[in-house]
């Protein structure tokens, strides 16, 4: 997988070739892009917590040098007026970040009940599977005792017991627009540069609860 900084330097190469960034949107003047905002994402997973009474939230982020974390950590940050515990795991691999997940929640859940945190955001659908595996290994109840949301929809989000609350991302949408720019950037359709950035929903589940 091309890191961040490999993607950006290709990107500024300049090379005659129809490029669409996914997911990304570097500062590239030839480049056009189909995103979400991912700082719109996470301040809604922490206003509907704050809705819910809850004070004391922790947002499990991957890598910040990561695009999409940092936004979305960003969001996290200046939503709502609980406060936002942001805990970045050094993973940027997508295997890697489960178990980091799982570690950093235990450690969460070793401090003394009035520092633990009564809501955990993960960034992705592999933290947010470590925070859940570390929370039932330790016997705490969700949302009893801890609300989760994750970021990103996975199938299983849908059939754990109980079902994870989620910010259910455009995937399709981005997906089909991002293939029709690029038919129009190859066949000299369209000459402008298109950055497109798309809005996520909230899902809410049995995973989320009031204090």
């Amino acid at each position: 997988m091309p890191t961040e900084k490999f993607t950006q330097s290709f990107l500024q190469t300049n090379l005659d070739i129809p490029v669409i960034q996914i997911d990304r949107c570097f500062d590239v003047d030839n480049s056009d892009c189909v995103t979400e905002d991912n700082v719109y994402g996470a301040s809604l997973a922490v206003d509907y917590l704050t809705s819910l009474n809850h004070k004391k939230i922790a947002f499990i982020s991957g890598d910040q040098s990561v695009f999409t974390f940092s936004q979305r950590c960003k969001g996290a940050m200046q939503s709502g007026k609980s406060k936002v515990e942001i805990v970045s795991l050094s993973s940027k691999a997508y295997e890697d970040l489960f178990i980091g997940a799982f570690e950093k929640t235990n450690f969460l859940m070793m401090r003394d009940r009035s520092r633990r945190p009564t809501a955990i955001v993960g960034a992705n659908n592999a933290i947010t599977a470590g925070i859940v595996y570390a929370l039932n290994l330790k016997g705490i109840k969700i949302p009893d005792d801890v609300s989760v949301i994750s970021y990103g929809d996975s199938r299983w989000c849908r059939f754990f017991n109980p079902p994870v609350t989620a910010i259910v991302q455009p995937v399709e949408q981005i997906g089909s627009i991002a293939a029709n720019n690029l038919i129009k950037r190859i066949t000299g359709e369209n000459t402008k540069v298109e950055q497109v950035c798309l809005q996520s929903m909230l899902l809410t589940r049995a995973s989320t609860a009031a204090i």
